[in-house]
């Protein structure tokens, strides 16, 4: 098997053309894993139906999740980022979205029950000296019993002072895993009015957790490690949008993993090779035990990894290409995606470097120039799926709701009719610039060019020809 066999759970195509403004979907590049994980990958499409996009992008949630603390990437210095990943698997009912994802998680889930079956033996352990006298301790050469931390990975139900209770007792990372994302995002408020959303914006930003809470005890994580991943129905995807998550950037942080063409596929009568279970659990495995510190306060101390000099000009180089795309783009939503990428490539770098390196035995000391190369494919899948999502939504709320609320409040204070001079002067009010007010107005889902300088609303003039077509059936 190799990296170029075709996915059978997908029509045979390229890519899946969307509109000419935002490009295709692209398909999702196995190649940026080692040849084994890469013939693990095809062999579980083969044998069990898995769309490569959805268990090569779980398999890269739980090496985000088995990372952990243990290692960051230093961009340039004072800035390092975590292995993070928030990914929604998406598609329409039937398409193999919770198998693939269950699999990959397998290795940290037995993590968990090994911990869990520890955690009780040490509870049954403490609770039975805890019943002895001192005196009784004293005689028995036992110490003052501490009670046992349960120290687990993977969440699925929780309340947000039992996540930070857990992560405390495992400092390296702690992963959500939601089978129906819908469900995450929906539960914000659940406990808390609007408070969570802002929780999780702060954490992928890796920010310190820092809870007070009346008749609690405080709660203090200099470096949390929570990546998030479930499965989302491609018609749900515009809900996500609700809420003002499409104004305050937390859509732009999660990265979507969709493949429109993806049919329900027949059962596969070859059955899965036990070894490659075996393969990629002992891969996992090597990467949660990667070694760690911690210091003399309790804090978790990651291993920094530095970009190798002939990696760092790729980068930069890419950079400046995206941030040419983003000055140029007339769409805010689009710039805004865009700019998350930025953050999102050095953690793709990183993940590609550890699972290239530490499975064979060698401990990362730099990311290499062709991680890098790697993380820009990578980057490029995302980039195109998270367009088809901001196209669906756009589709989904309209043109007007989905503008930001700077632009927003202009369009709304701009008269049905007006003139190019009116527009500059409100935008400027408002703090949008003559040529950001000039690429504006050539939205033609918004506005209708009447004559040079004039415009009009376009929702008006629909309404007009509409009651124009109407007057002339009477």
């Amino acid at each position: 098997m190799n990296s170029m066999s075709i996915d059978k759970s997908t029509i045979e195509k390229d890519s899946l053309d969307i509109n000419e403004d935002l490009g295709p979907i692209k398909p999702f590049p196995i190649e940026i894993f080692p040849n084994e994980m890469q013939s693990i990958i095809q062999s579980l499409n083969e044998c069990l139906d898995f769309p490569t996009d959805y268990i090569g992008s779980s398999i890269l949630y739980a090496a985000s999740l088995s990372i952990g603390n243990a290692y960051k990437v230093e961009v340039k210095r004072g800035w390092t980022e975590s292995a993070v990943l928030y990914i929604a698997i998406s598609g329409r009912a039937g398409t193999n979205k919770s198998a693939p994802l269950s699999w990959a998680l397998n290795p940290i889930k037995r993590q968990d029950q090994k911990s869990h079956k520890i955690y009780l033996e040490k509870l049954k352990y403490y609770e039975q000296a805890k019943e002895m006298s001192k005196k009784e301790r004293s005689e028995a050469g036992i110490d003052e019993p501490e009670k046992p931390v349960l120290r687990k990975y993977l969440l699925s139900d929780f309340t947000p002072e039992a996540l930070t209770q857990v992560h405390e007792g495992n400092l390296r990372g702690i992963g959500i895993h939601a089978d129906e994302l819908a469900s995450w995002f929906n539960n914000f408020n659940r406990y808390s009015k609007g408070s969570e959303q802002q929780f999780w914006l702060s954490i992928w930003s890796g920010k310190a957790i820092n809870v007070d809470r009346k008749g609690g005890r405080p709660v203090y994580i200099a470096s949390p490690h929570i990546p998030v991943i479930g499965t989302l129905q491609t018609a749900l995807v515009s809900q996500l949008a609700t809420d003002g998550r499409d104004q305050n950037g937390f859509i732009d942080r999660i990265l979507f993993v969709i493949n429109p063409m993806i049919k329900k596929p027949y059962w596969s009568d070859i059955e899965l090779d036990e070894n490659v279970t075996i393969k990629y659990r002992a891969i996992m495995q090597h990467i949660l035990d990667l070694p760690y510190d911690i210091d003399e306060d309790g804090n978790y101390q990651s291993q920094i990894l530095k970009y190798s000099p002939e990696a760092k000009e790729v980068l930069y180089s890419w950079q400046r290409n995206n941030a040419d795309e983003c000055n140029v783009s007339e769409s805010d939503s689009k710039a805004q995606i865009l700019s998350k990428l930025e953050i999102y490539i050095s953690r793709f770098a990183l993940i590609i470097e550890v699972l290239d390196k530490a499975p064979e035995g060698f401990t990362p000391t730099a990311i290499s120039v062709d991680s890098i190369h790697k993380a820009i494919k990578l980057v490029e899948y995302f980039r195109s799926t998270a367009l088809w999502v901001l196209q669906t939504i756009n589709k989904s709320i309209g043109p007007i709701e989905s503008l930001s609320v700077q632009k927003r409040r202009i369009y709304d204070k701009l008269s049905d009719e007006f003139s190019t001079k009116e527009a500059i002067a409100i935008g400027e009010e408002n703090g949008l610039k003559k040529r950001a007010v000039q690429e504006f107005l050539r939205d033609r889902s918004l506005f209708s060019r009447v004559k040079q300088g004039q415009y009009r609303k376009a929702a008006i003039n629909e309404s007009a020809q509409s009651a124009a077509k109407v007057q002339q059936s009477e």
